[in-house]
């Protein structure tokens, strides 16, 4: 069971893996959703591995765009993400969003206290 995931079901019934690249969950009670796009690239735009995202887009000051391989219907979805600079573990890296539309999210990394901060590696899902 995962803390904070629902209730006292079996770890296959809170979260699942379709096996290419898809996983969903439902939520104690009912209702859950999946994560439908997910990205892990480096810091200059390229991918490492990905489902559901066409290209990254490295701009400037740390901020990339995401572009979807399809759009959401609308841009009530949700992302988390996070990265890591070198083999420094001391510096939490932040994903946080410059913009959301229903085809790119538009995404800034930033370190503790540090402010911008081009990440070795960023991992970005998608969820709605």
């Amino acid at each position: 069971m995962l803390n904070g995931l629902g209730g006292n079901g079996s770890a296959g019934e809170v979260l699942q893996s379709d096996g290419d690249g898809t996983f969903s969950w439902t939520a104690n009670g009912g209702g859950g959703g999946s994560v439908q796009k997910w990205v892990s690239f480096n810091n200059g735009g390229g991918i490492n591995s990905d489902s559901g995202v066409s290209s990254v887009s490295a701009q400037n000051n740390s901020r990339f765009t995401v572009n979807f391989d399809t759009a959401f219907p609308n841009t009530n979805y949700a992302f988390a993400g996070g990265g890591q600079k070198g083999n420094n573990f001391q510096d939490g890296i932040m994903v946080w969003s410059q913009s959301m539309s229903t085809n790119s999210c538009q995404i800034s990394t930033s370190a503790n206290n540090n402010g911008g901060i081009d990440a070795n590696t960023i991992t970005v899902i998608f969820v709605q």
